[in-house]
């Protein structure tokens, strides 16, 4: 026979164990972690890309920065791309880094950007899009090493602001051979 008092209490029980359990999680003590962009290995280069779109699709720009193992700038980017995704402004942006990075003859690169989505899209099987496989045929060219990692937002700031200054730019692509005084503090 159905006991409503039964259920009841069966619901306040499970409540009470969610609430303990959330408390308990709660208590844990917390690391803080600073995030910031961290240099690439000695004669290595690091790149890091961003892409970004008002509204999706919108406006998109995307961004990046070229530096050394000391932190020294090499060159960076902000490019226009009109009005894409925010997933395809991300790629527009790794294909315009590595084509600024190949046209310098880096033989060394390690290519950071905070986009997991992107990361995984260039690591994984996927062939759909031609953006990609422009960039899998760039990434996978034997004349340079390429080292592709996620890094958190926090460390990828330079190529983010370049990114939005892409987007309202009416150039499709300013070079930047020296970085401006405020990205200086964004590292």
């Amino acid at each position: 026979m159905f006991c409503p008092c039964e259920v009841i209490k069966n619901y306040g029980k499970d409540i009470i164990t969610a609430m303990m359990h959330a408390s308990n999680v709660m208590a844990q003590p917390r690391t803080e972690i600073f995030m910031r962009w961290e240099p690439p290995l000695e004669n290595w280069i690091k790149l890091n890309v961003d892409g970004a779109s008002k509204g999706n699709p919108g406006l998109a720009g995307g961004g990046g920065a070229l530096r050394t193992h000391k932190g020294d700038w090499i060159k960076g980017f902000a490019a226009n791309f009109g009005i894409c995704s925010s997933v395809k402004a991300e790629m527009l942006a790794v294909l315009q880094g590595l084509w600024l990075a190949w046209n310098l003859g880096i033989l060394r690169l390690e290519l950071h950007m905070d986009s997991k989505v992107m990361v995984d899209t260039l690591t994984g099987a996927t062939k759909n899009y031609f953006i990609v496989k422009n960039c899998k045929e760039l990434l996978h060219d034997l004349r340079w090493s390429i080292k592709l990692s996620h890094c958190y937002r926090e460390s990828n700031r330079v190529a983010d602001r370049l990114a939005n200054l892409g987007i309202g730019q009416s150039t499709p692509i300013v070079i930047f051979e020296t970085p401006s005084h405020s990205w200086l503090y964004l590292t």
